[in-house]
């Protein structure tokens, strides 16, 4: 209707809003809604901007394919030689085994057309050594549910992870 500007409300316990698809740019708003105790509203928070801070997938023909996968909503590995091959699973929530199967030598790709959370990243390191080899691509953080401390365990495992879009952060609130 010819708004310059429209605001979304959210919170970081609602992060659907922060989405790219959905807005151009965020403000990250927190405090102790999270927690009493600042330590944990500090390292939550931060947790926060690193995933929206996460590195987009720059191999074009690799976005071209994960693009594609993400529209079918699929879950997909592409191979070194950029072949796709459809998981059989509908959901990447509790198929970490079935994807971790997947996983071939010369995989390089692992596109999750929903979302990532750490039971399923868990089951994958704990079925297969492929995962060292493979990057992740997610279509934006706001589909990634990993908590902290999880987060800093993948991160010494070995675990890659790409966004097609990355969050822009404007400024971060604490109330």
């Amino acid at each position: 209707y010819g708004a310059e500007m429209v605001i979304v409300d959210g919170a970081i316990d609602r992060m659907a809003a922060a989405s790219p698809t959905v807005a151009e740019a965020a403000i990250l708003a927190t405090g102790a809604v999270l927690s009493r105790d600042m330590g944990q509203v500090m390292e939550r928070s931060l947790h926060q901007i690193q995933l929206f801070s996460l590195p987009e997938l720059e191999n074009g023909r690799a976005r071209e394919l994960a693009g594609g996968i993400m529209e079918e909503k699929g879950i997909c590995t592409v191979s070194e030689r950029y072949e796709t091959r459809p998981v059989a699973v509908k959901t990447a929530l509790g198929s970490g085994s079935e994807i971790a199967a997947a996983l071939k030598e010369d995989t390089r790709y692992v596109v999750m057309g929903g979302s990532l959370v750490s039971k399923t990243l868990r089951e994958i390191i704990e079925g297969t050594v492929h995962y060292k080899h493979v990057i992740f691509v997610v279509k934006d953080a706001t589909r990634i549910f990993i908590e902290p401390r999880d987060w800093k365990y993948f991160m010494k495992a070995g675990v890659q992870i790409r966004v097609m879009e990355r969050v822009r952060i404007l400024a971060v609130t604490i109330n």
